[in-house]
């Protein structure tokens, strides 16, 4: 029975929003772990905002998967926060090893973004 309920629920939501739903958790758990490797360089500051920005993603990914329109807007919106607090990375003269990381998470978010911009995954949130 829970299953029909699991296929119900997937069958309606659009293959972009799925795959924003993934790209947020890779986000948040990534950046978690990643600022656990960069912590010597910036301290415990970074390690709570990191922190922080991993449970909002979470929470956004887990609205977006119970079809909820504030999952919706918490994660286009943590995204693009994260885009403008990784882009001073490359101005800063950091570690190749932080302008690696900075580089993937650019990536991610900017995908991310596109997906969340997409005809299909706004419609399914306009009614949600």
């Amino acid at each position: 029975m829970s299953s029909s309920i699991l296929a119900s629920t997937t069958a309606r939501r659009p293959s972009t929003v799925t795959a924003a739903i993934v790209l947020l958790v890779i986000a948040g758990v990534g950046g978690f772990l990643a600022s656990l490797f960069v912590y010597d360089d910036f301290g415990a500051g970074f390690l709570v905002v990191a922190g922080v920005m991993a449970i909002v993603r979470l929470i956004a990914a887990t609205g977006m998967l119970n079809h909820h329109r504030w999952g919706y807007i918490i994660g286009a919106v943590i995204t693009v926060l994260d885009v403008l607090l990784t882009v001073p990375l490359f101005f800063d003269d950091p570690s190749t090893s932080l302008q690696v990381i900075g580089a993937i998470a650019l990536v991610i978010n900017a995908v991310t973004l596109v997906l969340l911009a997409l005809p299909a995954s706004r419609r399914n949130f306009a009614t949600a």
